[in-house]
């Protein structure tokens, strides 16, 4: 039986700043989005999700 974060394969933590940046990036993108330029928000969002997809790509991988 596997016990919780016994296993966390050799890129856990690439994936935890690639989650970092991706909440930020998250954040930054709606406040431009609703507050400033909606199309530099839009841009930040798009930029966020690709590494959002990089982060689950690792983790389905198991690497």
């Amino acid at each position: 039986m596997e016990r919780i974060g016994e296993e966390r394969g050799r890129f856990y933590g690439v994936r935890q700043v690639l989650n970092t940046l991706f909440i930020v990036g998250a954040i930054v993108g709606m406040l431009l989005y609703f507050k400033a330029d909606k199309d530099t928000g839009v841009y930040v969002l798009i930029a966020s999700c690709i590494l959002k997809f990089a982060e689950v790509t690792l983790r389905l991988m198991r690497i």
